[in-house]
């Protein structure tokens, strides 16, 4: 059997698949644990990976003869989804802004609900997805006005739009990951300033600013430390990127668990004289 890998022969050693099946699933394995996933394997004129594996999996290794795989890379096709994404949530918003109704184009949108949906959670926490795309269903049936008691359609387009601008958002982490950084670093600057008043704020009574500020900040943060996973920065004031990362992420842990526990002292202690003095450092870097 000779099997093409985008397009060029690839040299795979067969280890006693004795089906299609059985190939397939060897071909995984031996891509498991890589950034590449399988993404179309055609065989007879058919994408096997759309149809039903009772099909085709039973057929004997040997009457295969070719088979064409394609593999890709999984940042492609993460960018390629998140596209996707961007076009739909977009056109949904286009009809959500319209003042007459398009039952066509709500019975299309509404079909494609679904799997927008599960795309989304690939890339966003599962409360963000369900409160973005609250009522959107009930404003796509028919293109009718919605369940009483659900979200206007001002307030459904509003949540549209913040999802859409998180899509965004995250296309370009992934398409311009220093970019996002230089801006991401920007954004914190005024958390940063703000960095010596939490544990006062706390200490006063002022529970909900420093809340506020809290999550805005941990928000900022987690973004950071995700970016700074995969972007390719020098060193760090003399200190080695993975060293400076595991040790702001250790202080962001140990500052979630002082929030729990209530350690207005501690709290102070970490964003004044921890967190800020490394992030400043960062910036520099990002400048």
């Amino acid at each position: 059997m000779e099997i093409l890998l985008n397009d060029q022969p690839l040299d795979f050693t067969l280890e006693g698949e004795r089906t299609l099946g059985e190939v397939v699933r060897g071909l995984e394995r031996w891509l498991a644990g890589s950034a590449l996933v399988l993404y179309s394997v055609r065989h007879g004129g058919r994408e096997l990976l759309g149809l039903p594996p009772e099909q085709w999996a039973g057929t004997p290794q040997a009457e295969v003869g070719r088979l064409e795989v394609t593999v890709r890379h999984t940042g492609e096709l993460a960018r390629a989804n998140l596209r996707t994404v961007g076009e739909f949530l977009a056109l949904a918003r286009g009809f959500l802004s319209r003042a007459e109704s398009d039952p066509a184009l709500a019975a299309e949108l509404s079909r494609g609900l679904p799997p927008l949906a599960e795309s989304l959670r690939r890339h966003f926490p599962e409360a963000e997805v369900e409160a973005g795309l609250s009522g959107l269903a009930a404003l796509l049936r028919e293109g009718g006005p919605g369940d009483p008691g659900g979200p206007s359609r001002p307030q459904a387009l509003t949540r549209l739009e913040r999802l859409e601008g998180q899509v965004a958002r995250r296309l370009e982490e992934l398409e311009h990951p220093r970019a996002a950084l230089g801006r991401l670093a920007a954004e914190l600057e005024p958390c940063l300033e703000r960095a010596a008043e939490v544990s006062l704020l706390l200490q006063t009574g002022r529970d909900r600013e420093a809340m506020e500020l809290m999550v805005r900040f941990s928000e900022l943060s987690r973004l950071l430390v995700r970016l700074l996973e995969t972007a390719e920065l020098p060193a760090i004031d003399g200190q080695e990127p993975r060293e400076f990362f595991g040790e702001l992420n250790r202080m962001l842990k140990e500052l979630a668990r002082a929030f729990e526990a209530k350690d207005t002292v501690l709290i102070g202690d970490l964003m004044e004289y921890e967190i800020a003095p490394r992030l400043r450092r960062l910036q520099a870097v990002l400048a």
